[in-house]
C-alpha cells in the first residue's frame, strides 16, 4: 500500500512546485506590502553602455525628483522619468503600483540646475530659493527673526520664499493657508513641512531639498541646519 500512495503523492508535489514557480512575480509587490520593498524588474544595457530600461517600482516616500536624482545624477530629470514611464502627473506616483522607468546615461555628468537652459520658470525659483535658504546654515535661531542673520523656523522659510517674490505670513500655522497639500510620497524640492503638530499648534516648519533631506531652524540653542527628515505630518507646494 505504500508503494501504491508513494506515486501520486510525488506527481501531486511536482505539480504544485509548477505551480508555485508559475506564480507572478508582482505578487510580492502587491501595495501592502511594497511600503518596504522597491523591486528591480528588468534591467537592458543598449549599445554604446546607454542604460535603456530599468523598471523600479515605487514604494512609500519616493518621488520621481529623487528616483532621477538617485539613479540618473540628477533630480531634474526627473520629467524625462515620467514622459518614459507614461506618468501624466509626475506629482503623483503610488507606492507598490507605479512602475518608473530609468531612461539615461548614468556616464553623462549631472548638470547645475542654476546653469540648466532647460529649466521651467517655476524650477529657476526654486533653485534660487534653496540657494538662499543653504546660504544660512550656521545662522543662530532667534524667536521672531526672519535674517538676515538670524531666524527661527517660520522666518527662514519666510525669508527664503520672499527671494523669489512669494510673501508668506510669519507664523506656521497661517502657512497653512497658502499653496496647495503635497503628500508625502510626491514630495518635491522647495515644498514646505510641517513635521508634527506641536501642543496643539502647527509650531515647526521646514524646507524640503530633495532626497529625503530638508533644511530647518531648529530651536533655541541651535542653528539652521541641513538634516533628514525626521517627521511628516503634512505639507504644502507653494509656487
Amino acid at each position: 500500500m505504500l508503494r501504491t500512495w508513494r506515486r501520486p503523492l510525488v506527481a501531486l508535489a511536482i505539480v504544485a512546485g509548477i505551480v508555485l514557480s508559475a506564480t507572478p512575480s508582482d505578487a510580492v509587490t502587491a501595495p501592502n506590502r511594497a511600503s518596504t520593498v522597491t523591486a528591480a524588474v528588468s534591467a537592458q544595457v543598449l549599445r554604446e553602455g546607454v542604460l535603456a530600461a530599468q523598471v523600479v517600482i515605487a514604494r512609500w516616500g519616493d518621488t520621481l525628483f529623487a528616483l532621477a536624482a538617485r539613479h540618473c545624477g540628477s533630480g531634474w530629470l526627473f520629467r524625462r522619468l515620467a514622459a518614459a514611464s507614461g506618468i501624466p502627473d509626475p506629482d503623483r506616483i503610488y507606492a507598490g503600483r507605479t512602475r518608473v522607468v530609468i531612461s539615461c546615461t548614468p556616464a553623462a555628468p549631472a548638470p547645475r540646475p542654476a546653469a540648466a537652459s532647460t529649466l521651467t520658470a517655476r524650477e529657476s525659483r526654486i533653485v534660487k530659493l534653496l540657494a538662499y535658504a543653504r546660504a544660512q546654515v550656521g545662522d543662530p535661531y532667534v524667536w521672531a527673526a526672519a535674517g538676515p542673520n538670524s531666524f527661527d523656523c517660520s522666518g527662514l522659510v519666510m525669508a527664503s520664499y520672499a527671494r523669489v517674490g512669494v510673501r508668506l505670513p510669519h507664523q506656521s500655522g497661517s502657512m497653512l493657508g497658502y499653496g496647495r497639500y503635497v503628500s508625502r510620497a510626491n514630495l518635491r524640492p522647495g515644498d514646505v513641512i510641517w513635521p508634527y503638530v506641536q501642543r496643539g499648534t502647527r509650531g515647526h516648519v521646514v524646507i524640503y531639498l530633495g532626497g529625503g533631506k530638508i533644511i530647518e531652524s531648529p530651536q533655541p540653542g541651535q542653528r539652521v541646519r541641513v538634516t533628514t527628515l525626521y517627521a511628516f505630518w503634512t505639507a504644502r507646494r507653494m509656487i
